[in-house]
């Protein structure tokens, strides 16, 4: 599998890494469920933008 946009992806990685570690400090803080919920929101979007991505890159119309 030929990806054409590997470092948007990574970079999207990193992101997911530092919203996981985001989501640790508010469990270890004192944060609200709300804020908790958020961070794992923006997880899902930042997944479904990933599968998207792949999705497009790997779909044989698209690639000429």
């Amino acid at each position: 599998m030929d990806i054409r946009n590997k470092e948007l992806i990574d970079r999207k990685f990193d992101q997911i890494d530092g919203k996981i570690r985001h989501l640790h400090h508010l469990l270890n803080g004192k944060s609200t469920t709300q804020d908790f919920k958020k961070g794992l929101e923006e997880m899902s979007d930042l997944n479904m933008e990933i599968r998207s991505m792949v999705e497009r890159d790997t779909t044989p119309l698209r690639r000429g």
